[in-house]
This record gives C-alpha cells, structure tokens and sequence, in this order.
C-alpha cells in the first residue's frame, strides 16, 4: 500500500504482524526501511493482534496521514507520525475501502 512519507516522499506500509514496516523511496529508486509501528495495542477480546487476529492495511489517507486497518477487533485508523491507533468502529467486514479526507465540489456562479 502507498503512503506519503514524514518527509513528503513516497512510501510504502508492509503488512508484519503484529507490526506494520514502513518503507520510503531513495533518490536512486531503492526502497529502504524506514521505521516500525507496532500493533500490540490493537486487540480483540485481550487478545493482541499478530496471527490470531491480524491485522490488514486498507488504505492510506493522505489528508489525514494514517493508514486505515482492519482486525477482527475492528477497524482502525493509525497515525504515521505517532503510531497512535483509534478504533473507528467494531465492523471488522470491510474488504475493499478507499479513505477519503474531503472534497470540495465547486458551483458554477450563474450570471443573472
């Protein structure tokens, strides 16, 4: 999954349960780790995500900078800069989400 990174480059998020791997985009066009967000806060009933309950990268949200991911707990949003998570709701069925911040849709101005 792409993601913009701290720097405003372009990266990547690499499912690792139970951490994500961040990864960013050298001049020279090779990919290096970059840093790791653990997931041990997430968890389903106490149970901490890893491989009883993983967790999937939905998407990436570039407005907000987190990367949306789904558990069995529910579906959470995980800030790039803190790793902080926060539970979005307890709907764990989503398989397919594209995360959006906003937008804007203008009006023409109607002469009179």
């Amino acid at each position: 999954n792409l993601i913009l990174t701290e720097n405003g480059g372009l990266g990547l998020v690499e499912e690792l349960n139970p951490h994500l791997q961040l990864w960013s985009r050298e001049a020279d066009a090779t990919w290096v780790p970059s840093r790791i967000i653990y997931l041990g806060s997430l968890s389903l009933n106490g149970v901490p995500v890893g491989e009883a309950c993983p967790a999937h990268v939905l998407g990436f949200a570039e407005g907000a900078n987190v990367i949306v991911v789904t558990t069995a707990a529910g579906l959470f949003t995980i800030q790039v800069q803190s790793g902080q998570a926060t539970r979005v709701c307890d709907d764990d069925g989503y398989g397919n989400l594209i995360p959006i911040v906003g937008f804007y849709t203008p009006v023409l101005e109607v002469d009179k």
